[in-house]
């Protein structure tokens, strides 16, 4: 089994509300990047190859 991680352009400029305010009024000023990380796993079986999504992570920066 082999891991492969695959990574979203960056989006920049962005405003990044807190999670914590319930009005969703708070910006978190530190944060303004996003980008995704695909996870997947290629299993190998008799010369076939096959990709499988394992789980998605979100980046804030």
């Amino acid at each position: 089994m082999l891991r492969k991680t695959h990574r979203s352009s960056t989006r920049t400029g962005l405003t990044i509300k807190l999670p914590t305010d319930l009005d969703g009024r708070g910006i978190d000023p530190r944060l303004s990047t996003y980008a995704v990380e695909l996870h997947t796993k290629v299993l190998s079986r008799s010369g076939n190859s096959y990709t499988y999504f394992d789980h998605a992570t979100s980046i804030r920066e």
